[in-house]
């Protein structure tokens, strides 16, 4: 493909870390850090963006920090039986929930008998689908784990208008101590992430000028998977017509298939008024 045209040794903006646990970015990596200490205590941390795939990077560092993570994905839905299958597949056995809930914790319990301090990490990302019996079953899990001084710390990620709603799920804001919503990043810092994408995968001439890296967070508001793709498909662009940088018109090429278009409704509207 494009590679080496560009003289990369790698494939560039697939991921926004060097490697799992590694961002680009300071403040990715400093919520990554929050992450990673709040989830060392016992309770719900949740974090919200409307960037499913910046959700799922920061769930797969997670994992890739200590082996005992256990991450689940709430989509298309999580009810409660589906919840406790994924946690531990004998519970459908079960003859009541309490009793699911028991053989969750006796598993994880038994899976590090040599650590002094019993706990376990769990990761429910895209919260958005869960069912209300999904959310009881949650609460259930966290009441009886602190019964049975089992540290469960539970990671929930989902989008930005989940927050109000997690803390009106009766008897579980009690659990929720860590609360972080993701913003969008500034012009300075999708420059500097730019820079740092091409340096790694070892291009020394970096194919997008600083105007065109200010045009691409003006497009994508600084949502990062969405600069991504673009940067993706302009490299593309740019690539077919064996061009070393990419122009204006490629950055429009390549918005085209991944941006909405601009709607002129209104003005229509107008002229339809005036003629």
């Amino acid at each position: 493909m494009y590679l080496s045209h560009f003289n990369f040794n790698t494939q560039p903006f697939r991921a926004i870390t060097r490697k799992p646990g590694d961002f680009f970015v300071p403040y990715h990596q400093d919520v990554f850090g929050l992450l990673k200490e709040k989830s060392q205590l016992a309770g719900i941390t949740a974090l919200f963006s409307d960037d499913a795939c910046l959700c799922g990077q920061f769930s797969d560092a997670l994992k890739s920090q200590d082996a005992g993570v256990l991450a689940i994905n709430a989509f298309p839905k999580l009810n409660a039986s589906s919840l406790l299958y994924k946690l531990n597949p004998v519970t459908k056995e079960s003859k009541s929930r309490i009793h699911a809930i028991d053989a969750v914790l006796r598993q994880w319990h038994e899976e590090i008998p040599s650590r002094k301090v019993k706990g376990k990490v769990l990761v429910i990302s895209h919260m958005q689908a869960m069912k209300e019996n999904g959310w009881d079953v949650l609460g259930m899990l966290l009441v009886r784990a602190q019964e049975l001084n089992f540290r469960l710390s539970v990671v929930l990620m989902g989008s930005a208008d989940r927050e109000a709603p997690l803390m009106q799920q009766s008897g579980l804001q009690e659990f929720v101590h860590t609360r972080h919503t993701l913003r969008h990043l500034t012009c300075r810092e999708i420059l500097g992430y730019v820079d740092a994408q091409c340096e790694t995968h070892g291009t020394q001439a970096a194919p997008f000028t600083a105007a065109r890296v200010r045009k691409i967070h003006a497009l994508t508001k600084g949502n990062i998977s969405k600069l991504n793709e673009l940067a993706h498909l302009s490299l593309l662009a740019a690539w077919t017509e064996r061009a070393r940088l990419v122009s204006p018109r490629h950055l429009r090429l390549a918005a085209g298939e991944i941006l909405p278009a601009k709607t002129y409704k209104k003005s229509l509207a107008t002229v339809g008024l005036f003629a």
